[in-house]
């Protein structure tokens, strides 16, 4: 969504599981602004979803990484125009 703060200047980030050449999946991170970047390392899983019950429409971000153990977190996330 626009940036009111910045001239109303709108970016695009872009999320994805790669596979490494030590065959583990990283989470990228791809920015108009500055390219590709890792953000995790020995990702297993990565999980994206809505929640549209109403205003405002939530996404929910489950994350899964490591091995020994594995560590799950979830965020919620809620638009600031909403």
């Amino acid at each position: 969504e626009p940036d009111s703060s910045n001239g109303n200047a709108t970016y695009t980030a872009t999320y994805s599981l790669i596979t490494a050449s030590d065959g583990t999946k990283q989470l990228q991170e791809n920015d108009t602004r500055f390219g590709n970047s890792i953000l995790l390392h020995n990702v297993q899983s990565f999980d994206v979803r809505t929640k549209n019950v109403g205003l405002p429409q939530v996404v929910i971000l489950t994350l899964t990484v490591g091995s020994s153990p594995p560590v799950t977190r979830m965020v919620r996330i809620t638009p600031r125009n909403q």
